[in-house]
């Protein structure tokens, strides 16, 4: 055998062992915990969708996380066999001691209702007998909390950010009221961001047309707008679905949900979040991408750099250009003057003499008398 087979027998080794205690570690004697979330997740029997064995007593202890906040619990596929004792037990609380939410639960391709827990914890308890076996069940839960604020009696506003925030319908879990309109609206922190959303569990009155109950999302702040991203009518959403996230493209998203006055369900979970935009950095990531095509924070490091050097050049710059005016300017003032010294004044001669020239001898002769006859 060689290397590479022993290497490949191993990690089969791994994940067999892997998946052994993922389906039994919960029928050991003690409960396996599980955390909830406002979005759906799911556990299973041991050997689901396959066979449970014989001679189980299985536990899951979900935990909303939170004091007071309640768990909703149900499932899709049901398929335990009811003749000789193979049993599901849903309790409200911690332990077996606590008020059940449904006992002796079993039967084939059964869909369960909703089991709504009135505090942080529900227990789910799995027996098997000695005889007879099944494929088991699949179970969906979800921590439920009522983020609907006024919504249902003024438009609601809440503000997005990058850190997620779930909206629920009125009530939730509870069933929402009939003849119901509603309207929240989803804003970003600033006018250059948009918001992704996602509805992550929906139980509405389904119908094809949506013409009963319906969930409307318009891209923007009015309904006239009339850029509807989503229109929802959808009825208990699976923890298998991976929900489509949309992207607006304002820093607007409406959030619209009307209900007749019959079938009232119980409703909605929204999550949104905030993505923002740096405008200040957008080309300089862009050519340092280019260039470099490194990491995330490599590009960022390479930003900033960058930012920091076009300033630099430009206050340079800046300097530069006002030493060039400065010396156009005096350059032209001395032309000037020097033009202006040369010029000679009109009718003016001007002599200067680098030394006093030599003094110069005067003699004074007589006079003659003046005859007359000299001028004839």
């Amino acid at each position: 055998m060689g290397r590479g087979d022993k290497t490949s027998i191993v990690y089969i080794w791994i994940l067999l062992v892997n998946i052994v205690q993922k389906a039994f570690c919960q029928c050991s004697g003690s409960p396996l915990t599980v955390s909830a979330s406002e979005e759906p997740a799911k556990f299973i029997s041991p050997g689901y969708p396959t066979s449970y064995t014989n001679d189980l007593t299985c536990q899951w202890l979900i935990d909303s996380g939170v004091a007071g906040q309640k768990i909703i619990l149900y499932s899709d596929n049901i398929n335990v066999d009811c003749a000789f004792g193979d049993i599901i037990n849903i309790y409200d609380g911690s332990s077996t001691s606590d008020t059940t939410l449904h006992t002796n639960l079993c039967g084939t391709t059964l869909k369960s209702n909703e089991y709504i827990s009135s505090g942080r914890y529900v227990l789910v308890e799995f027996t098997s007998d000695s005889a007879t076996v099944g494929p088991g069940f699949e179970m969906t839960y979800l921590s439920a909390a009522d983020t609907s604020g006024t919504g249902c009696s003024s438009e609601y506003t809440l503000t997005a950010s990058t850190t997620s925030q779930y909206l629920t319908s009125q009530s939730f879990p509870a069933l929402y009221a009939g003849s119901s309109s509603c309207r929240w609206l989803l804003t970003a922190s600033n006018t250059q961001a948009t918001i992704d959303f996602q509805v992550v569990w929906s139980d509405v009155e389904t119908d094809a047309n949506c013409a009963y109950d319906k969930l409307v999302i318009y891209d923007g702040r009015y309904v006239c707008e009339n850029k509807v991203l989503l229109t929802d009518c959808s009825a208990r959403t699976s923890a298998d679905d991976t929900p489509t996230v949309f992207t607006s493209s304002s820093y607007h998203v409406l959030v619209t949900f009307s209900s007749d006055q019959s079938f009232n369900r119980y409703g909605f979970v929204i999550k949104f979040t905030e993505n923002q935009v740096n405008t200040t950095t957008t080309t300089t990531v862009t050519q340092a991408s280019t260039t470099q095509g490194s990491s995330g924070q490599a590009v960022r490091t390479e930003t900033i750099i960058k930012t920091e050097v076009s300033i630099a050049l430009m206050a340079a710059s800046a300097v530069a250009g006002a030493i060039s005016a400065l010396g156009i300017v005096a350059t032209i003032w001395v032309i000037k003057y020097i033009k202006a010294k040369k010029k000679i004044k009109k009718g003016l001669i001007t002599v200067h003499s680098i030394a006093p020239l030599p003094a110069r001898q005067t003699v004074f002769a007589p006079r003659q008398p003046t005859n007359v006859l000299s001028f004839v």
